[in-house]
């Protein structure tokens, strides 16, 4: 990528994972930019969901100008940068995370798990080493809060301790 096209490809990357996040009216987009954070995403009460309070997760944002033809290649592209941020050191996270991958060619966007909630196993997280992307689709966000409220859940009565 030229180096006159950078700012661009992270600003639009940056927009086009704003739109992304922001497509269910439950969400709450802050950004944080730190480290290899870009933003934490906090989700909104449920009145369906019975355990209601503060909820994040993060979402870590990467583009390229070239066009990304599948998930296979989107992955490809995800695990040479993830590599590249876990080669500043091993990152650890308290909550769920996501990568989000954007080509700004063609606005394609996929998505994969970094710190994947596993509900099956109590409130552990799972640390993703080699990133499985999938095509961002209309459900996909949905599937994502689904995942991590679910996993919320099963977390709060490990955590408080209510009198």
């Amino acid at each position: 990528m030229s180096e006159h096209l950078i700012p661009f490809v992270a600003l639009r990357s940056e927009t086009l994972a704003k739109e992304f996040l922001t497509r269910l009216p439950d969400v709450d987009l802050h950004s944080f930019e730190k480290d290899q954070i870009d933003f934490i995403a906090t989700l909104r009460p449920d009145p369906e969901f019975p355990t209601p309070g503060f909820m994040p997760f993060a979402a870590i944002v990467w583009g390229t100008d070239r066009a990304i033809s599948s998930e296979e290649v989107a992955s490809r592209f995800a695990n040479r940068k993830w590599i590249q941020e876990r080669q500043k050191g091993y990152r650890k996270f308290f909550m769920p995370v996501i990568a989000l991958v954007f080509s700004v060619s063609d606005d394609a966007g996929y998505f994969a798990w970094v710190a994947k909630p596993l509900q099956e196993s109590g409130t552990k997280l799972h640390l993703i080493d080699d990133l499985e992307c999938s095509k961002i689709g209309r459900s996909s966000l949905g599937e994502i809060v689904a995942e991590v409220r679910g996993w919320y859940e099963i977390l709060a009565p490990e955590m408080l301790a209510i009198h």
